[in-house]
């Protein structure tokens, strides 16, 4: 159904920083199955001093609402990760990669969700920051723009 959105998002491999834990994240996060999300889930409840862990939970969400069986989860899944990923924008308004992560979920949002508001301020945000992201997430980006609509690689030249 809509929620295809998801793996055409998360199906180019991720990385945001050397650490073993995060390499995992965005492993499970691009490719992962069920028990791979849960499992990832409950490590980032555990994991509260880890920068942005409640945005990455909410993100991890909308991917487990991309495998769950039954519309009414999928929703409660998505609605759940939707809250989180907010919260933290709210609080870091300016940063460009937590922008990125919902601009490329809100592309790809089914229009019954509603979920995507935010796409052109999300755009500004991440081109006039784009270079002091680290670099592999600056990769990611570009490798995003060729599945985008939205964001082309002219954007950042």
């Amino acid at each position: 159904m809509g929620f295809i959105f998801l793996s055409i998002v998360f199906n180019l491999h991720l990385q945001v920083s050397d650490s073993s834990f995060e390499k995992e994240f965005y492993r499970v996060f691009s490719f992962g199955n069920i028990a791979e999300v849960e499992k990832s889930i409950r490590s980032l409840e555990s994991a509260g001093a880890l920068h942005f862990s409640e945005a990455y939970k909410g993100a991890m969400l909308m991917k487990k609402s991309l495998l769950l069986k039954t519309p009414e989860s999928k929703l409660k899944a998505f609605k759940a990760g939707y809250k989180l990923l907010e919260k933290e924008i709210s609080k870091s308004s300016g940063n460009a990669e937590l922008r990125f992560l919902r601009l490329a979920i809100q592309e790809h949002a089914p229009e019954f969700l509603k979920y995507n508001k935010d796409i052109k301020e999300d755009k500004t945000i991440i081109k006039k920051n784009f270079k002091a992201l680290d670099a592999v997430v600056r990769d990611y980006i570009i490798k995003y723009c060729s599945v985008s609509s939205i964001l082309k690689t002219t954007d950042f030249q």
